[in-house]
């Protein structure tokens, strides 16, 4: 399972080509994420659960449609065999968060960055928990942006309906730079999850915690932690018996 975690994909219909991200801040020419660390000089910033996990809801990402990075491509977005066509304004999709000043920055770096490479930048700052909601009718009317945060969940149903565009070079070239990325964010967005490509650039790592009280655990006789949600169902169905 991945954690929330946001990244940034190319932009696929208003952007230009990707390029290593700038020094202000962005993850990637096509799409700039300023809210979330770029890589170190070291290793890249992971933006997905460990490497045993599968992508799920939340993966890593900023993508763009036809490529629909979290949040992504202002025209129609195109299939992932459509070429990129440069026309100096794009659209991007970032998630608030609870900080306003996290959130400026974002969009500030964003434009920055535009104006660095002579695009220009339209920044739509949305409610994360709309994220999903606002994809959808955007892949429905053909007006995905060019580039958006989302997670892995997001990133694996827009991959596997060809909603993205691939970026397997960008995400190379970026990992070459930084000394190759983690190997939680390597595992998290094998292509092997997301129909043979890489779709999205991950900015930033999370993961969710699970806490147990072993001393209830140990009066319903169980000692381990569970290792499936199935066993974890199991226990709890077992402990509120010994409970009752």
């Amino acid at each position: 399972m991945i954690g929330s975690t946001a990244a940034a994909l190319l932009a696929a219909c208003g952007g230009t080509e990707a390029t290593p991200a700038p020094a202000s801040g962005g993850v990637a020419s096509a799409a700039p994420a300023s809210a979330a660390p770029a890589p170190t000089a070291t290793k890249p910033a992971a933006s997905a659960a460990p490497a045993s996990a599968a992508p799920a809801s939340s993966a890593p990402a900023s993508a763009a449609p036809a490529s629909a990075a979290p949040s992504a491509a202002a025209s129609a977005a195109p299939t992932a065999s459509t070429g990129f066509t440069s026309t100096g304004k794009m659209t991007y999709w970032g998630g608030l968060i609870f900080s306003d000043d996290a959130n400026n920055l974002q969009s500030q770096s964003i434009k920055d960055w535009g104006k660095q490479n002579k695009i220009e930048i339209d920044v739509v700052m949305i409610n994360q928990n709309e994220t999903n909601t606002k994809v959808a009718a955007a892949v429905e009317s053909n007006t995905m942006p060019d580039a958006l945060d989302l997670g892995g969940g997001l990133l694996l149903l827009l991959s596997n309906t060809k909603k993205l565009l691939p970026l397997d070079d960008l995400y190379a070239k970026i990992g070459k730079a930084h000394g190759g990325w983690l190997k939680a964010v390597d595992a998290a967005t094998d292509p092997k999850f997301t129909g043979g490509t890489r779709n999205a650039i991950p900015y930033g790592m999370g993961g969710n915690v699970l806490f147990r009280r072993s001393d209830v655990l140990k009066k319903a006789g169980l000692n381990d932690a569970p290792k499936t949600w199935i066993e974890l169902s199991e226990m709890a169905e077992k402990i509120n018996r010994v409970a009752s």
